[in-house]
C-alpha cells in the first residue's frame, strides 16, 4: 500500500505508489479488535468504548492472563479473550496491534494479513526491523497495514511523505535522520535532535555530528 519504507529513505526520486484500487473496501460498520491490554490499549479502547463511533465497534480484547485485565467500563458485548486464533477466526475486520516487540507481535501480524484483516500498530520496533516484509506481505493480501503511529511519537509524518512528496526527491542526510527515528535504540529520538542541532548550528556533517554523540 504505497510506498514501503525503503522507498521513503533512499537519495533517489521515489517510485509511484502502486494504485489502491485492489484494496478491499472497508465495510460500513468496521469491527475492530485490540491485542495487548496495556496503557495505550486501555487509552484506545476507551476511545472506542466511551466515545462511540458509528463506523467502529470494538469487538474483542486480547491479553495475557486476561482476567486480571478486565474492567467494568468495557461493554459486555465485548470479547475477552486470551487466545489469538480466537481473533483470527472471529469476522473482525481490523487488529490494532499494541502488543509491542517483534515476537510474537510480527507473527500474529502476519497471520491477520493472511486472515484477510487489516492491521494498525504502533510497533516502532516491528515496523523498524519488518517493516518492508509486512507491507510487501499486506499488498498481496489486499489487505492495509498502517503504521504512522510507530513514527515520530505519532505525528502524522508518513502520510505527507508518502502522499504529498510522493514524487520528490530526498537529500542523503535525510535517510540518516529518519533512520535514527525508526530504529528500535535507547535514546533514538534524543541522537536525532542531537545530531540536527550539531549540523544546524556548526555547519557540519551528519557523519561528523554521529562522532559526538
Amino acid at each position: 500500500m504505497g510506498l514501503s519504507l525503503r522507498d521513503t529513505l533512499i537519495d533517489e526520486p521515489a517510485k509511484r505508489p502502486r494504485s489502491r484500487a485492489r484494496l478491499e473496501p472497508l465495510p460500513s460498520i468496521c469491527k475492530v479488535a485490540i491485542p495487548g491490554f496495556g496503557t495505550v490499549g486501555k487509552a484506545v479502547t476507551e476511545l472506542l468504548c466511551c466515545s462511540p463511533s458509528l463506523q467502529l465497534r470494538l469487538t474483542h480484547i486480547y491479553n495475557r492472563n486476561v482476567d486480571r485485565k478486565r474492567v467494568p467500563w468495557v461493554p459486555s458485548q465485548v470479547r475477552w479473550t486470551d487466545n489469538f486464533a480466537e481473533i483470527l477466526a472471529s469476522d473482525v475486520d481490523v487488529i490494532v496491534e499494541l502488543v509491542g516487540g517483534v515476537r510474537p507481535a510480527g507473527d500474529w501480524v502476519r497471520q491477520a494479513l493472511r486472515a484477510g484483516k487489516s492491521v494498525v500498530t504502533a510497533n516502532k520496533h516491528l515496523i523498524a526491523t519488518e517493516g518492508d516484509e509486512l507491507l510487501e506481505l499486506a499488498r498481496k493480501a489486499n489487505q492495509r497495514l498502517l503504521y504512522g503511529a510507530s513514527v515520530a511519537g505519532g505525528v502524522p509524518v508518513l502520510c505527507g511523505l508518502e502522499q504529498g512528496l510522493a514524487g520528490d526527491a530526498f537529500p542523503a542526510d535525510w535517510r540518516s535522520q529518519w533512520h535514527v527515528q525508526l530504529h528500535p535504540e535507547p535514546d533514538a529520538e534524543r541522537s536525532c535532535q542531537f545530531y540536527h542541532s550539531a549540523r544546524t548550528s556548526t555547519g557540519i556533517g551528519i557523519r561528523r555530528s554521529r562522532s559526538f554523540a
